[in-house]
């Protein structure tokens, strides 16, 4: 029913730029006060095409509150106006920086098709001619505004009255009350269209929204759901099918890790203890364990982390490795402890000596403090 529905919409900077605009500001694509001063602004002029177009349907999604401001519709199938002997184009004197909005206004009015006074859902039915372009006034005497996230006007119009069978087809006030009757309906039939037309962007995980994100990891069995943050998940869902192939390898632990943690990863696995030394397969035993089937994650995140980061990390390990491997993981601490994880140039830096000294740039481990 509605195949050759057309629309303009707003919700873009660029879409507001191409307008004339006072004490109101659309940098981040959302038109709100620049201050606590009303403010207005003026649409660039819509073109439609059509002569004597009857346009259809005006909607308005606030940031937040609805309400707080007034639109004031004018359309016409000249792009001149004329007021007393005089004519200029529309666009001049929307532009016009001399012209005060009351002027502006003024020479407009022979224009005037429609108020709307803060309704987010309007028809049109009774707006016509080819050009249309509209005025909002936001806060003053409108009310407390919070900002505009889209306007959509659609054309032309279009009536279910013209569906039904002739007997219904007359005019004057009751096909207008019919037209309206049936307008309501209408809407709400166009929405549930729309919503069913954009379905595709729900499973697309760059357009979906943050609460559907959880909804798709649980559906493609991504693990440890409540430890990923909403760019985190994109990214998982985008490469799941990527990160399934190489499930259960060393490429997968790592990349797992370090997209939780911005962290440098090492495993250490039995193989590569291959060693002729006794001494140094004595030591390695004993940091990274004696079974073929043991394997050893060192993370390096450059501070101290706590319990619970400890324990997300050991919940993405064991989802990462497989079932059979025994898996070890070491947070590395800024610290140098002989004989245990102490790596040089990862968690340990050697330096020029320095004698202690109580001048505020030297610092003690706790555990030497009680020694002294």
């Amino acid at each position: 029913m509605a195949e050759d529905r057309k629309y303009f919409i707003f919700n873009k900077p660029m879409d507001y730029r191409r307008g004339t605009v006072d004490r109101m500001n659309a940098a981040d694509g959302i038109l709100r006060l620049t201050g606590a001063e009303p403010g207005w602004f003026f649409s660039r002029v819509l073109d439609s095409r059509e002569e004597e177009m009857t346009w259809h349907r005006l909607r308005t999604v606030c940031a937040e509150r609805d309400g707080g401001w007034n639109m004031t519709l004018y359309s016409s199938d000249s792009r001149f106006l004329v007021w007393g002997d005089n004519s200029a184009p529309v666009d001049e004197v929307l532009a016009d920086p001399e012209l005060s909005l009351e002027e502006k206004k003024q020479r407009m009015s022979s224009c005037f098709a429609k108020e709307i006074r803060g309704e987010a859902d309007v028809l049109l039915f009774d707006v016509r001619g080819r050009y249309l372009w509209f005025l909002l006034e936001a806060g003053g005497a409108a009310g407390d505004f919070d900002g505009i996230t889209e306007i959509r006007i659609d054309f032309p119009k279009q009536s279910w009255v013209s569906w039904l069978p002739e007997v219904y087809q007359g005019s004057g006030k009751n096909r207008d009350f019919l037209e309206r009757y049936l307008g309501v309906f209408q809407s709400f039939y166009e929405e549930l269209t729309e919503k069913i037309g954009r379905s595709p962007d729900l499973f697309d995980p760059d357009c979906a929204q943050a609460d559907f994100l959880s909804w798709m990891a649980g559906w493609l069995s991504i693990e440890d759901i409540p430890a990923w943050n909403e760019e985190q998940l994109r990214y998982l869902l985008k490469n799941a099918l990527r990160l399934y192939r190489i499930r259960g390898t060393v490429e997968y632990l790592k990349e797992m890790l370090t997209l939780y943690r911005d962290c440098e990863v090492y495993v250490v696995e039995h193989y590569q203890m291959q060693e002729s030394d006794p001494e140094k397969i004595r030591r390695w035993k004993k940091l990274y364990g004696d079974s073929p089937y043991t394997v050893t994650v060192l993370i390096h995140t450059g501070q101290n982390g706590g319990q619970k980061e400890y324990r997300t990390f050991m919940q993405i390990v064991r989802h990462a490795v497989p079932a059979h491997i025994d898996c070890r993981i070491v947070l590395l601490t800024p610290y140098i402890f002989l004989d245990q994880h102490t790596y040089l140039g990862v968690n340990s830096r050697l330096g020029e000596y320095r004698p202690m000294q109580l001048d505020g740039l030297s610092a003690m481990h706790f555990s030497r403090i009680g020694q002294l």
